[in-house]
């Protein structure tokens, strides 16, 4: 039994996990009511799919149970409008807390872990890099 997994990095342009809506519909078969959900980001749902199956593909075994802790660096691409000294870093849009989200939801579905909340200690930074997409490890604390 190994004690880390990664790490791995996910090309593709990481996508954050905004909030989420909810409506309430009438069913034009049953007459009923309903509450239906949706994201607020089309692009997080792909994003999050192609995490999923690339940890997927790489993992080995059950879930892990108990506390651990994930290293994310996610790799956005500099716009051509922005200099490497006018910005050396990516401090806008989307928020890092955001970006994690999705791949915590990510490991959770790839059957990494069982529950999100096992994630006691988050490593995360933003860096502009060549490739755009996340680098993720996972770390067991006991």
């Amino acid at each position: 039994m190994t004690d880390i997994f990664g790490p791995i990095f996910v090309r593709g342009v990481p996508a954050p996990k905004g909030s989420t809506k909810s409506y309430i519909y009438k069913s034009k078969k049953t007459g009923k009511l309903g509450i239906a959900t949706t994201g607020d980001n089309p692009k997080t749902e792909p994003w999050q799919r192609n995490v999923q199956i690339q940890i997927a593909l790489n993992w080995d075994g059950p879930a892990w149970e108990g506390p651990v802790e994930v290293t994310l660096t996610f790799a956005l691409l500099r716009p051509a409008s922005v200099s490497i000294k006018k910005r050396p870093w990516p401090c806008v849009q989307p928020d890092l807390d955001k970006l994690e989200r999705t791949i915590l939801d990510a490991l959770v579905r790839a059957g990494a872990i069982r529950d999100d909340g096992q994630v006691c200690r988050v490593i995360k930074e933003k860096v502009y890099g060549a490739i755009p997409g996340v680098e993720i490890e996972l770390r067991r604390l006991c």
